[in-house]
């Protein structure tokens, strides 16, 4: 698809190619670039697919991804919440956006997306180390404690259970 695009765009007639599927080609291209950490090439291409069409969650959360990668958190967060109007169920806007909020230690917001994240898709327990810090660090020890023994009964993975574990201890000297 991207030799399509190149192809298109190096004779001038990308304007012959039907405008939503114009849209996706630039949208996976940035993805492409931005899975390649080309950062500021994939914020082109998302931005140059959104002027083609203002309707794909898709390319709001790959703009979102590629400013995640350049550390700008703020402008990450415009992109997910545009994402997410277009559809609010779209899991990488809610999980990214947490992780953006994470970031900015905003700690009770990123545990209300990542929750939202996690009710998307519970089978992913990376989420809940994410929603455990938010609430602990946010004030919330109590149910943080409780969301890392959730987790703790649902890994294996021992990094997960380090990082659990490490938490429990910060979060149970907090608690009265």
């Amino acid at each position: 698809e991207a030799d399509r695009l190149a192809f298109a765009e190096k004779y001038g007639i990308s304007n012959a190619i039907d405008p939503p599927q114009q849209a996706k080609l630039y949208r996976r291209h940035g993805d492409k670039l931005r899975s390649k950490g080309l950062f500021d090439a994939a914020i082109a291409a998302y931005q140059r697919s959104m002027t083609i069409s203002q309707s794909d969650p898709e390319a709001f959360a790959g703009l979102g991804a590629a400013y995640m990668g350049q550390g700008k958190n703020e402008a990450a967060i415009s992109a997910f919440q545009k994402a997410l109007e277009l559809a609010p169920n779209h899991y990488w806007s809610r999980r990214l956006l947490g992780n953006a909020y994470l970031n900015l230690q905003r700690y009770a917001l990123a545990a209300d997306e990542l929750t939202q994240a996690f009710m998307l898709n519970p089978q992913d327990t990376h989420l809940l180390l994410g929603i455990a810090l938010g609430q602990g660090r946010s004030g919330d020890t109590e149910q943080a404690l409780r969301t890392l023994e959730m987790l703790l009964s649902r890994t294996e993975d021992l990094q997960q259970r380090t990082d659990a574990e490490l938490l429990r201890l910060e979060f149970s000297q907090d608690t009265p």
